[in-house]
């Protein structure tokens, strides 16, 4: 009966070794699949360096529109005045050339009057006074005919100075009329120099805002692809959640099956250490102790570092570094390191399908395939990966998909 136990125990024994090996070999496969996500992760980091880098030239060729819509809405404010003034100058334009056309008619009909005048004195000749003196019947006759002669030759000169004042006013017209005229051709280039560069300008809008909306669908695209690749990272790690879940569970029982088998075996009342790890009810412990609050919820928001409206999957608990980071729950390291935007991360599998996640950890305390209880400090507090300052990003998934990690706390 004792050799039947021995043999019993020995072959209880072996399958715990067989199934030693099936995690070995289950961790090997482990680490191939974290090299193929560490390449995965260097791909979206690069990535997002490129659409970090987008997010720049979108910014600039923003800055650039808005100082083009400034000079376009510059150029039509000097369009309207120049308009204005052409008006203004056409209106007086209009005046000079009536003017003009009302002192040639008067100098036309005064000179008509001059030349009559000149003609009278011209058949008279000098002897106007002759015949005033001859004529005259005293002295006081001949004065009064003086005084009207030396009328006659003050309207005359009054007719000649007038003249004289019409031609100068007519010569000066022209003269302005001629700078008014330049003024005006001077003016309507500077207007079609003007309508130039607004051309120009609405041109060099229309570039930018081309090359706008090909960096936004790049960036689209580009943040798609990483959406795509999160979700083949979030499938695998359900598929190796649940291979290891299963070898853990199988491995449980043989040792289970190994250590009855060798209690009966030596009939002792030792009993030995359990290796098995308990799961917790579904309700989980909150993983930073001393530090409640919440910088970000679960659900959409502004990206901190994108400045896009994202989705947010866990919560953000602030806290300094170096702060302890405790197991929301006993269970098994499924991933522990590098994970592109989560920084060093760790993730922890609960059984039923259950992971919980802790992101940007300054320095991680645990490995793939060691057990935890709830409350064991599995890394420290930091700022790796995608963040803003020292958090933890927290996460509870469910077949693969995240949940509002409140609904479990």
């Amino acid at each position: 009966m004792f050799r039947k136990k021995i043999k019993k125990v020995f072959t209880v024994t072996c399958c715990m070794l067989l199934l030693g090996n099936s995690v070995v070999l289950a961790n090997s496969q482990l680490q191939g699949l974290k090299e193929q996500k560490q390449e995965i992760n260097r791909q979206i980091e690069a990535q997002a360096a490129e659409i970090s880098g987008l997010n720049i030239k979108v910014s600039q060729v923003a800055n650039d529109i808005r100082s083009l819509d400034y000079q376009i809405s510059r150029s039509q404010s000097e369009l309207q005045s120049l308009r204005s003034q052409i008006t203004s100058l056409e209106l007086d334009i209009e005046k000079n050339e009536s003017d003009l056309a009302l002192a040639r008619e008067k100098l036309s009909e005064k000179q008509e009057e001059l030349n009559s005048r000149l003609r009278e004195q011209y058949k008279s000749g000098d002897t106007i006074f002759l015949e005033v003196f001859m004529g005259s019947s005293s002295v006081v006759d001949m004065l009064t005919r003086l005084d009207i002669v030396e009328n006659v030759v003050n309207q005359d000169k009054e007719l000649l100075d007038f003249t004289n004042n019409q031609i100068r006013f007519i010569e000066e017209t022209e003269a302005k009329l001629r700078i008014q005229r330049e003024e005006y051709q001077a003016k309507l280039d500077a207007e079609i120099i003007k309508k130039s560069e607004l051309e120009n300008a609405n041109r060099q809008k229309m570039q930018y805002m081309s090359v706008l909306q090909e960096n936004k669908a790049l960036a689209e695209d580009q943040y798609d692809n990483f959406v795509n690749l999160t979700n083949s990272l979030d499938q695998q790690i359900v598929q190796l959640e649940q291979e290891l879940e299963a070898k853990r569970k199988a491995e449980e029982e043989a040792r289970k099956r190994a250590e009855e088998a060798k209690r009966r075996a030596d009939s002792a009342s030792q009993n030995a250490a359990s290796t098995y790890v308990s799961r917790g009810s579904g309700e989980l412990t909150w993983p930073v102790s001393g530090y409640s609050s919440i910088s970000s919820y679960y659900g959409m928001r502004i990206h901190p570092i994108f400045n896009t409206q994202k989705f947010h999957a866990g919560i953000d608990i602030p806290a300094p570094s170096g702060t302890p980071i405790k197991a929301a729950n006993s269970g098994i390291v499924i991933f522990s390191g590098w994970q592109g935007g989560y920084g060093n991360a760790v993730m922890i599998s609960h059984g039923n399908n259950i992971v919980t996640v802790y992101a940007h950890n300054s320095s991680l305390n645990v490995k793939v395939g060691d057990y935890v209880d709830a409350g064991q400090t599995i890394a420290l507090c930091g700022s790796t990966g995608y963040s803003t300052g020292p958090h933890l990003h927290f996460e509870v998934r469910v077949n693969g998909s995240t949940t509002d990690p409140l609904a479990w706390l």
